[in-house]
């Protein structure tokens, strides 16, 4: 097992090192990210949609939320994290023989979620507020988005934008009576008091 910790330890090392003194700021984690969360939770959302309404479904889709955001593994900088710290936990308790191997691995694995988990969380926090603190609500106000994640009235979706040469992705609601599903156009007319954009349905629609 030396040798795993001891490769996970330099792959982890070498992309963290690349992304300090690269200049990377991994922003493909959070294209990756966004598209396996938008990918699983519209395809589960629309095998339950016919079968379950109302307040069942707002539970479900809720409760599919909740596992995605502790299971972050299409993130990049969770498996950076993780192979760091699994590879020098790992080789910290094998070389100096601390526990054995059984209970190495244990903690090696934990340890590596934990960091990988609680680092990409704070990462992905700050990089959120850099972005609000960037733009105001007048910045937002009639940008034209695409859906990512289905927004229903009453309920919380999400939209994806580019806008002064970014990717945006903001969380979105609706007063409108009919879904917005994943894929159509909506433009913001409005910004909430808790950052979240409040938009309408375009004209135009992607298929």
């Amino acid at each position: 097992m030396l040798s795993v910790y001891l490769i996970a330890l330099l792959v982890g090392g070498f992309l963290l090192a690349l992304s300090v003194f690269g200049g990377s700021d991994m922003d493909a984690d959070a294209d990756v990210h966004a598209d396996f969360d938008a990918d699983v939770h519209a395809d589960f959302d629309a095998d339950v949609h016919a079968d379950l309404d109302g307040d069942v479904h707002a539970e479900v889709s809720s409760g599919v939320d909740f596992v995605l955001a502790w299971l972050p593994f299409a993130s990049l900088r969770f498996w950076t994290f993780f192979g760091a710290f699994f590879g020098l936990t790992g080789v910290v308790m094998t070389v100096g023989k601390f526990v054995g191997k059984g209970t190495a691995l244990g903690l090696s694995i934990g340890v590596g979620y934990i960091c990988g988990f609680g680092i990409t969380t704070v990462l992905r926090k700050l990089m959120a507020n850099d972005v609000n603190s960037s733009l105001s609500p007048k910045d937002l106000t009639g940008v034209v988005g695409e859906v990512v994640l289905p927004i229903r009235r009453g309920e919380t979706g999400k939209i994806r934008l580019q806008l002064k040469g970014r990717v945006i992705e903001l969380l979105a609601e609706t007063d409108e009576e009919t879904e917005l599903s994943r894929g159509q156009r909506c433009m913001i007319y409005e910004m909430t008091d808790d950052g979240a954009a409040m938009v309408a349905r375009t004209v135009e629609t992607t298929e």
